[in-house]
C-alpha cells in the first residue's frame, strides 16, 4: 500500500527548490509603500471630484440647451397654430302685427370677425371687425367699423399691459355687449 501523504512534502520541496525567498521588507519600506499608495488614493480622489463637476456642469449645460430648444419651438412653431380666426353674428326678424302698416323685416344686425395672433407666449395680437346691418353706404343705416386692435403683453404671470384700439371695462353694458350676454333684447 502506497503512502500520499509523503509525496506531499517531497514535492513541495521539489516546487521550491528552485526559488529565491524575497526579503520581508522592513517596516520603513512597509511605511514608504503605504504612502505611495495614500498619494495615489488622494489622486484618484481629486480625479473622481473634477470628473464629477464636470459631469453636473455637462448636465446643466444640456439642460439649458433642452430648455432653448423647447423656448424655440414653442415660440416659433407654424404661423398657423399661432393664428386664431373666429366670429359671431347677430340675426333680427321682425314680425309686425298686419295692422301695424309695418312691413315684416330681416335685419342681419352685426357681424363680426375676430383675428389673432400669439407672437410668443408673452406677446400676442387681437382684433375685432365689425359689420352692422349687412350693407353700407352714406346714407344707409349699415356702417363697417374696427370695435378692436390692440396688442397684450404679459409683464410676468400677474400683470398684463394692452395698446391699441380696445373695448374699456367700465359699466355693466362694455363687457356684455355681445349675443346672448347683453341685458334685453337688442342692445
Amino acid at each position: 500500500m502506497k503512502r500520499p501523504i509523503l509525496l506531499i512534502p517531497l514535492l513541495a520541496g521539489l516546487l521550491t527548490a528552485g526559488t529565491t525567498h524575497a526579503a520581508t521588507p522592513t517596516v520603513e519600506e512597509l511605511w514608504n509603500i503605504i504612502q505611495e499608495q495614500q498619494a495615489e488614493i488622494e489622486a484618484l480622489k481629486q480625479q473622481q471630484q473634477s470628473t464629477e463637476q464636470k459631469a453636473v456642469a455637462a448636465d446643466e449645460k444640456a439642460e439649458a440647451a433642452v430648455e432653448a430648444v423647447e423656448d424655440t419651438v414653442a415660440t416659433t412653431g407654424n404661423w398657423t397654430d399661432k393664428t386664431h380666426i373666429g366670429g359671431y353674428g347677430e340675426l333680427h326678424y321682425n314680425n309686425f302685427d298686419s295692422d301695424s302698416g309695418k312691413d315684416d323685416e330681416i335685419d342681419f344686425h352685426r357681424f363680426v370677425l375676430f383675428f389673432g395672433h400669439e407672437f410668443t407666449d408673452r406677446l400676442r395680437f387681437n382684433s375685432e371687425l365689425e359689420f352692422e346691418h349687412a350693407l353700407t353706404s352714406e346714407d344707409g343705416p349699415g356702417e363697417v367699423e374696427l370695435e378692436q386692435a390692440y396688442i397684450e403683453y404679459d409683464i410676468n404671470d400677474q400683470l398684463t399691459t394692452r395698446g391699441g384700439l380696445f373695448i374699456l371695462p367700465i359699466g355693466i353694458l362694455n363687457e356684455t355687449h355681445e349675443p346672448n350676454t347683453f341685458y334685453g333684447v337688442e342692445r
